[in-house]
C-alpha cells in the first residue's frame, strides 16, 4: 500500500479518520501495518493491501500469528450474513483459480462504460468490484491512476498482476460499507457487481457518493424485460439492428418480450438450485452450457455467447452461482441517477438480453 493512498481511507463502520502502525515498509510500499479508529475497530495491512472490513482480523490468520503481540485486544466476529459470505466465495473461488481473458476486453470495457480512452488519462479511478484487476488494468493502460477495490481474497491476484505500476492502488473491502471518503474521484466505474450485493440500489448510492462533484459515474447491472411498454423502448445496439425491426411490429415485439420474461423465469427457478450446489459440480455443470453456447438457437438458453470456451464457461459461473442476484429495468437505473444527482445520463444500449447501466456526471 502506497502512503499517497491513507488521504482517502476511512473506517468502514463509523467513518471516523484512523492511524496506521507500520509494521514492515519496503521502497514507500507499506507490506503490512494495522488501522486503528477511536470507535475501536482495527483492520490489517496484509500483503501489501489494506482489509478495511469488519472481520478481516480474523480471516487473516498469518497476520495474527505473525503479529498478535503488537495488535492487542480486537474484536474478531465476521458480520457478514451467510448469503454474503456465499456470494464472495463464489468469486474468490473464481477468479482464485481461473484466468480468463475474453480477448476483446478493452472493446467491453469502453462499451459498457461508455468512456473514451482520452476521459480516463490523468484522471484519478476507482474500479468498484475489480476482481483480478482485469479492467483497473486498462484504466492504468488508458493513464489514470487507479483504485481497485473488492471485497474477496480476488484482490490478491489482482495485487500481484498490478503491483509494478506506481498508480495502482488495490483495497479490500465491503462494498456496503465502504472504507472511501465521498467526493474523491474523478471517475468511478462498477460493471456488474452492484446486483451481487444484498441491496443493488443501497450499494449505487454509496458508491456514487465516491465520484466528485462534475465527476463521472457509470455502472451496470443485469437487466430484466420489465413492462413491455418499458422494454420495447430500449434502445438496442447498432449491431442488433434486426431487433429493431421488432419493435415496429407489435406481434412480434410481444414474442419476443414474452421469450425474454420466460428466459428470466428459467433463470430463476435454476438458480434456487445451482446457488446450493458445490462450486466444483456447478463448474462441471457450467462446461457444460458453455459446450451448449456454440449450437444455434440452443445457445440462447445458456447465459454466454462468447466466443472462448472457459470464457463462457466462467460467464456461465458468474449467472448461475452467486446468492446474490437482482435484476433492473434501464429505467430503475435512470431513476438512480436521477435522485442521487447526476446529470447528462446516458444509457447503455442493449443486445439480445436486457442490460441497465448508465454514464452520468455528478451536478456541481
Amino acid at each position: 500500500m502506497k502512503r499517497k493512498l491513507l488521504q482517502y481511507l476511512i473506517c468502514p463502520s463509523c467513518k471516523g479518520e484512523m492511524s496506521l502502525k507500520v509494521f514492515e515498509e519496503e521502497r514507500n510500499e507499506i507490506i503490512s501495518g494495522l488501522f486503528e479508529c477511536l470507535c475501536g475497530k482495527k483492520y490489517p495491512v496484509a500483503g501489501c493491501i489494506p482489509r478495511l472490513y469488519e472481520g478481516s482480523l480474523k480471516e487473516n490468520t498469518d497476520f495474527i500469528k505473525k503479529y498478535g503481540g503488537l495488535i492487542g485486544k480486537v474484536d474478531f466476529d465476521l458480520k457478514m450474513s451467510l448469503d454474503e459470505i456465499r456470494t464472495r466465495k463464489t468469486f474468490e473461488y473464481e477468479w482464485l483459480n481461473y484466468n480468463v481473458i475474453v480477448g476483446n476486453e478493452k472493446d467491453i470495457f469502453f462499451e459498457q462504460t461508455q468512456l473514451k480512452p482520452e476521459e480516463i488519462k490523468g484522471r484519478f479511478v476507482i474500479d468498484v468490484g475489480c476482481g483480478m484487476g482485469r479492467y483497473t488494468k486498462l484504466a492504468l493502460d488508458s493513464g489514470a491512476e487507479v483504485v481497485g477495490f473488492d471485497i474477496g481474497r480476488s484482490v490478491e491476484k489482482a495485487w500481484s498482476n498490478l503491483k509494478g505500476d506506481s498508480n495502482a492502488h488495490i483495497v479490500q473491502g465491503d462494498i456496503m460499507n465502504l472504507p472511501l471518503k465521498n467526493n474523491t474521484f474523478d471517475i468511478v466505474y462498477s460493471l456488474g457487481v452492484l446486483h451481487h450485493t444484498r441491496d443493488a440500489h443501497s450499494a449505487f448510492e454509496g458508491v456514487s457518493k465516491l465520484a466528485k462533484p462534475g465527476g463521472i459515474a457509470t455502472m451496470w447491472v443485469y437487466g430484466r424485460a420489465g413492462a413491455y411498454k418499458d422494454f420495447i423502448t430500449n434502445e438496442f445496439k447498432h449491431e442488433r439492428r434486426i431487433f429493431k425491426i421488432l419493435q415496429k411490429n407489435k406481434i412480434l415485439s410481444v414474442i419476443y418480450w414474452l421469450s425474454i420474461k420466460t428466459r428470466e423465469f428459467i433463470s430463476e427457478t435454476s438458480r434456487i438450485f445451482t446457488t446450493r450446489m458445490p462450486h466444483r459440480l456447478l463448474y462441471g455443470f457450467c462446461c457444460i452450457l458453455a459446450v451448449a453456447g456454440k449450437i444455434p438457437l440452443l445457445k440462447y438458453l445458456t447465459y454466454s455467447v462468447l466466443p472462448g470456451f472457459k470464457a463462457r464457461v466462467m460467464e456461465n459461473f458468474d449467472w448461475l452461482s452467486p446468492r446474490y442476484q437482482s435484476h433492473h429495468t434501464a429505467g430503475e437505473v435512470r431513476q438512480w441517477f436521477e435522485t442521487a444527482g447526476f446529470r447528462d445520463i446516458k444509457i447503455l444500449t442493449q443486445g439480445l438480453v436486457p442490460v441497465a447501466g448508465a454514464r452520468a456526471v455528478k451536478k456541481d
